[in-house]
């Protein structure tokens, strides 16, 4: 990885950075295709990556590179998780003000606003509160689940 600011960003985010971060710390386009290319980086999802490691990404990693790309908060299940109310979801699951760009994609959940106080910062992920984290996951649990949550 190269530049202090890029590996500033890295270490905050669970060892992840954006293409918006590399290039605001110099990184050119060609550089950032070329360390993809040649397994330096790994691509996370569309357009966060992280240096190419032997392991692979745990959840958190997983939906923190999901957040970082829509710009959005961890949301239902994989909020919960992050409270450790429940288990992580197979797949993670992020929120989003309505846009059209994200509607399409896996896990992104869109709605027509998204008030600053419903958003906090779990274990270093930008995820919603609590109580609506509670309530989004619980619109997709069982009466039974729900009742042990």
């Amino acid at each position: 990885m190269s530049g202090s600011r890029l590996q500033r960003s890295a270490r905050r985010q669970r060892s992840l950075f954006t293409r918006a971060q590399a290039r605001a710390a110099g990184v050119a386009v060609r550089t950032i295709t070329r360390n993809l290319d040649r397994g330096v980086w790994e691509e996370v999802t569309p357009y966060v990556y992280r240096v190419a490691p032997a392991a692979l990404a745990d959840w958190q990693q997983r939906l923190l590179a999901l957040v970082l790309s829509v710009d959005g908060l961890a949301y239902g299940r994989s909020a919960t998780a992050l409270y450790a109310l429940t288990a992580p979801p197979k797949s993670p699951e992020a929120l989003v003000e309505r846009a059209s760009r994200n509607r399409l994609r896996h896990g992104v959940h869109s709605t027509r606003t998204l008030p600053r106080d419903d958003a906090t910062i779990v274990a270093g992920i930008p995820a919603t509160m609590p109580a609506r984290s509670i309530c989004d996951a619980a619109a997709g649990m069982s009466p039974a689940a729900v009742v042990r949550l």
